[in-house]
């Protein structure tokens, strides 16, 4: 039995959003978000709003891009083993291994040279080398949502997401996807104007008319 009696409204929203999907397995999705509100609970974020309303709707964002049940759960857990007490055992054991594999690439580690943890782009990087699209999707989406709430934060951190943005994620985003819609997304959020097609790309989209 899980404690349907947790599902706010932000959780209802994805639950519905991905029955309307059809998504498959939509039980052990409802099981990982309980899991993600259990896990964050009593944090809040800078806006006032409960932390876990943050995972939801990465996971909303991603469910736009990809319905795979391990990275649907991985944008769900995405914070938890950085901020919370969850052990990855209980991770791998509900959920299978490759969610947690996930979730540990998305947790920040400690930079052996600088003692620091390691900043957002540094990530990118790294996943850029591993070739993971699922993982880089969920950072995508976790920064979309960041810079979507960027007001609540410090003068100093908004500039260093919005400059980390500008120049790594947006790039990253033109590398790895194949339609434009995450860099698109991305542009959006930065308040930066879509490009608008070449004239040879119009030809290209058109040539099936």
């Amino acid at each position: 039995m899980v404690d349907t009696h947790l599902l706010d409204e932000c959780a209802m929203n994805l639950i519905k959003h991905l029955k309307d999907a059809e998504v498959k397995n939509l039980s052990l999705i409802i099981k990982a978000v309980i899991c993600c509100i259990k896990s964050h609970a009593g944090q809040k974020r800078n806006s006032g709003e409960d932390y876990h309303t943050h995972p939801i709707t990465v996971a909303f964002y991603v469910s736009n891009y990809s319905l795979k049940i391990d990275v649907l759960i991985a944008a769900l857990l995405h914070d938890t083993l950085e901020d919370t007490a969850l052990p990855p055992q209980e991770i791998e054991q509900q959920f299978g291994a490759r969610v947690l594999e996930l979730v540990q690439k998305l947790t920040r580690k400690i930079d052996p040279v600088t003692k620091k943890k390691y900043s957002a782009a540094s990530l990118l990087d790294i996943f850029y080398k591993d070739n993971d699209h699922d993982v880089m999707l969920i950072k995508q989406c976790d920064r979309i949502h960041n810079m979507e709430t960027i007001e609540y934060m410090s003068k100093e951190d908004k500039e260093k997401i919005f400059t980390e943005t500008i120049q790594s994620f947006i790039p990253y985003a033109m590398c790895f996807q194949t339609n434009k819609k995450m860099e698109h997304h991305l542009l959006k959020v930065c308040g930066l104007k879509i490009p608008t097609l070449s004239f040879q790309e119009s030809s290209s989209s058109l040539s099936f008319l």
